[in-house]
């Protein structure tokens, strides 16, 4: 039988610890894995291995290579492997440290059990996610590197606090909410549209009532990791439902069926998208038309990057993006999009044309952030 793995991420490593206590508490069939950082990305890690009867193992973890999620996903699945050899457990729980991409250890595990050799069967059942609500926006919004807060993978980690907590909750089964409680009425409501409008398909839960809800909901979410809402970029197969009731935060969907012009879309970023504070898609700039770019953006900063060639011919490509902000005029975005598409005479004059227009975005393909606007 299987054993049914639920990953557990944050940036508050403290949340994280109470949430994982709370998950585990009163459930014998669990086991709980948490790592901790004892410095920088080079240092070495914790592993704590604890059950619902109290602490199974401390140890250290030296690091064996420069890459933090390496390390961890790697001794996570010999860490889990040892586990359920003892045959105590059915179900695992692993916190990863804070700034460990939430798709790390999935990949990893669903490439190791492709491996037929290997005798040990193991299944990602729920990604959890841990969200203060009360820093929640401020941190979307917060263009800060990882390694200013001490939170970087590896020593060129040049993510932001704002992107790796979109994609935490992006990425999330269950969301689990702290600090909820110190919202007033209309700051919750804001804040409950942001996930929604983030992640429509999450269980949310306040930690507080964490015990109300059927275990089997929080461990057994049906993860799937190739859910088109997990890829990056996103891609048109994906198309969130919308919020019906939403009043402050709104989402918008685009898609255009020619090729943008890019100076005319560098220019509508910190104009008419001002408001947006994360946005994915794919992008079909006129000066790289065979080309599927990737586009994301949270709070200030963008990152897009080259993906694959369109299929087949450039005849099936398109432009799709996903907006999410707040009070987003959606025909005034949708027209300002538009706008940037080639128009009827720029059409006409060929891909040969297209090569030699102004394009800002030029060295940014060959980098992975910028600041909007420049």
């Amino acid at each position: 039988m299987a054993l049914l793995v639920t990953t557990l991420h944050g940036l508050s490593r403290t949340y994280l610890d109470e949430v994982g206590s709370e998950l585990i508490r009163g459930y014998p069939e669990a086991v709980a894995i948490s790592y901790r950082r004892t410095g920088d990305a080079q240092s070495p890690i914790t592993c704590r291995v604890t059950d619902a009867m109290g602490l199974v193992s401390d140890d250290i973890v030296e690091m064996r290579h420069d890459c933090l999620s390496c390390l961890v996903r790697e001794h996570t699945y010999e860490e889990l492997r040892r586990l359920d050899q003892r045959g105590v457990w059915t179900h695992a729980l692993v916190s990863l440290p804070p700034g460990v991409d939430a798709s790390a250890f999935p990949q990893l595990a669903e490439a190791f059990q492709e491996d037929e050799a290997d005798d040990f069967t193991m299944s990602i059942s729920s990604c959890i996610v841990v969200c203060d609500a009360v820093l929640l926006q401020d941190q979307l919004e917060n263009p800060t590197l990882l390694r200013d807060w001490d939170l970087s993978v590896v020593a060129t980690d040049e993510r932001s606090v704002g992107e790796v907590v979109a994609r935490y909750v992006e990425f999330a089964d269950v969301i689990v909410t702290v600090n909820t409680h110190r919202l007033r009425s209309e700051s919750e409501c804001a804040f409950q549209e942001v996930i929604a409008q983030l992640n429509p398909d999450a269980l949310v839960c306040e930690f507080e009532r964490i015990g109300a809800v059927a275990p089997a909901q929080l461990w057994s979410a049906g993860f799937d990791l190739d859910h088109p809402r997990r890829q990056s970029p996103i891609t048109s197969e994906y198309i969130p439902s919308q919020t019906p009731l939403a009043q402050h935060v709104n989402k918008v969907i685009w898609r255009g069926d020619r090729p943008l012009h890019p100076l005319r879309y560098s220019r509508i970023l910190d104009e008419d998208l001002i408001d947006v504070f994360r946005s994915r898609g794919n992008l079909w700039f006129a000066t790289h038309v065979t080309s599927q770019i990737g586009w994301e953006s949270v709070g200030e900063l963008c990152s897009l990057a080259i993906i694959q060639p369109w299929n087949h011919t450039v005849t099936g490509a398109e432009n799709y993006l996903i907006m999410v902000g707040h009070d987003l005029d959606a025909l005034a975005i949708q027209d300002a999009l538009n706008g940037c598409l080639l128009t009827d005479a720029e059409m006409s004059e060929g891909i040969d044309a297209w090569k030699s227009l102004e394009d800002p975005f030029a060295d940014a393909l060959r980098t992975m952030f910028i600041e909007e606007g420049e």
